[in-house]
């Protein structure tokens, strides 16, 4: 690998790295410096906008890439930083945001039992335990439900890990 190839890689991985550092500081200031959820992520995300910027800047001024890799990294890391961020954000505020929805297609307002009805504890889990028993990623063994390994499981224990290191919330025993 000639010295160019190598600094194309190593420029390539760089929105990367500093998701990972996005990732990093945002656990540091969730963990240690108890600073709020949305903070820290606007507190990593910015702080590694700045640190890929300054490498940029770097790269950019040794000539060794065009414009083009510039933007594409800048692009990355945007990309990857929302990936992040909604994959941690979905499990807190799938149903907040379907509540407001509601309440605001109700222009009048909608009262607490109104909501109850369309978000029926006992009618959305039959609802996702009939989508799982047709996914075949459940199935039933004297009127009890057992799971089989899938990809929605790895990522659902993914999550659990996310939400473990960074919100502390331990349920139950996974396996």
């Amino acid at each position: 690998m000639n010295n160019l190839q190598s600094s194309l890689l190593a420029h390539s991985l760089l929105p990367f790295v500093f998701v990972m550092f996005n990732s990093l500081l945002q656990l540091f200031a969730l963990r240690i410096a108890l600073v709020k959820y949305y903070i820290s992520f606007l507190l990593g995300f910015l702080v590694g906008f700045l640190l890929l910027s300054f490498v940029e800047i770097i790269f950019f001024s040794q000539n060794i890439f065009n414009y083009s890799y510039f933007f594409l990294n800048y692009f990355n890391y945007f990309l990857m930083s929302f990936a992040y961020f909604c994959l941690l954000t979905t499990g807190k505020t799938s149903l907040r945001i379907r509540l407001l929805t509601e309440i605001n297609l109700n222009k009048n307002g909608i009262s607490l039992k109104s909501l109850y009805q369309k978000y029926n504890a006992k009618e959305i889990t039959n609802t996702r335990i009939s989508r799982l028993l047709s996914n075949k990623q459940i199935y039933i063994k004297n009127k009890k439900y057992f799971y089989k390994w899938s990809i929605t499981l790895l990522i659902g224990i993914f999550l659990y890990c996310l939400k473990f290191i960074f919100f502390k919330k331990k349920s139950k025993k996974l396996w």
